[in-house]
């Protein structure tokens, strides 16, 4: 409705300012005035002229006053085209701010851990260290190739250095290391968080790299009815390797932060072949798992299924 009254208004305006022209130049045709010795013919044309440009002008200054729209065409067009423009660009730089903000890695979770022997020389420690941070830098390769392919980022260079350390606290550890005969866990973990093809800072933590079982020590064990279906066997066989799992990481253990896990392999054969012999006894048995070497606080997880009636294990 607010478009119409305006086409009205205009069409009204201009049969009015016609009408006025018309009338103004009959009045100077009719007085015979003059100006400049011209004819009074052409006088009142130049009149009639002047006129109508002094009613564009009155129209087109009573039309920017009351309309915003009116200015922004007259005058307002190029910075609208510039605001444009800028905002596309702000959208655009905000699009891939926020594919780059996927968090990758965030403070304090680890990154590599690795043994370091202690007692040796500067540059053999910064060997071991040095080998620990390549590690690290491919690993974080490929968890940014890994997200980055989700979200049509290009690969990384496996030749892109990404992990940092302030080389204060670097040379301050090497130190400690070939001071020490002790045999060292080193943690690198991300010293804030970090995010998608964001270059890595690290810092690093030690713990002594002690034995948390030794060889033939029984980690957990469990009751298992040889009487019952071997897919339950087979459930209650995953039961128990869920208790070594937690059992390791009471005693101490640390996953590996690249797989987060123990490491071992224990093959779906072995408890199959367990899974039989505890059928064969049909009855009631324990199952005992048990440390096959010396464990550290690393790993892996190395260990034997045992498998015993009324006491007596076997192999």
């Amino acid at each position: 409705m607010e478009g119409l009254a305006k086409i009205l208004f205009l069409m009204f305006m201009g049969g009015g300012i016609a009408l006025i022209g018309d009338r103004i130049g009959k009045y100077f045709g009719k007085k015979r005035l003059t100006i400049f010795n011209i004819r009074p013919r052409y006088t009142s044309m130049i009149f009639t002229f002047l006129y109508g440009m002094a009613i564009s002008l009155i129209t087109i200054g009573f039309l920017i006053l009351v309309s915003g729209n009116v200015r922004i065409s007259l005058w307002g067009v190029h910075a609208l085209e510039t605001a444009k423009n800028k905002l596309e660009n702000e959208v655009q730089q905000l699009t891939n701010v926020t594919a780059k903000s996927q968090l990758v890695f965030h403070l304090n979770q680890p990154l590599v851990m690795g043994v370091v022997q202690g007692g040796e020389s500067v540059q053999a420690i910064t060997a071991q260290l040095q080998h620990l941070f390549n590690k690290a830098n491919a690993q974080t390769i490929k968890d940014y190739d890994r997200i980055g392919a989700l979200q049509g980022e290009n690969q990384i260079p496996l030749n892109e250095h990404l992990i940092s350390i302030k080389k204060a606290k670097y040379h301050q550890v090497i130190q400690f290391l070939s001071n020490t005969p002790k045999s060292y866990v080193v943690i690198l973990s991300a010293a804030r968080n970090t995010y998608l093809t964001e270059p890595v800072s690290v810092k690093m933590g030690l713990i002594i790299n002690r034995r948390v079982f030794r060889s033939g020590q029984i980690i957990t064990s469990m009751e298992i009815n040889g009487s019952q279906s071997g897919n339950q066997i087979l459930v209650d066989l995953f039961k128990l390797l869920s208790r070594v799992q937690k059992s390791a990481l009471k005693a101490g253990m640390i996953p590996d932060p690249a797989t987060n896990n123990f490491g071992g392999k224990i093959l779906v054969a072995t408890l199959l072949d367990k899974k039989a012999e505890i059928k064969t006894i049909d009855a009631p048995t324990i199952v005992r798992v048990v440390a096959k070497k010396d464990l550290y606080i690393t790993g892996p997880l190395d260990v034997v299924f045992q498998v015993g009636h009324a006491g007596i294990p076997s192999e």
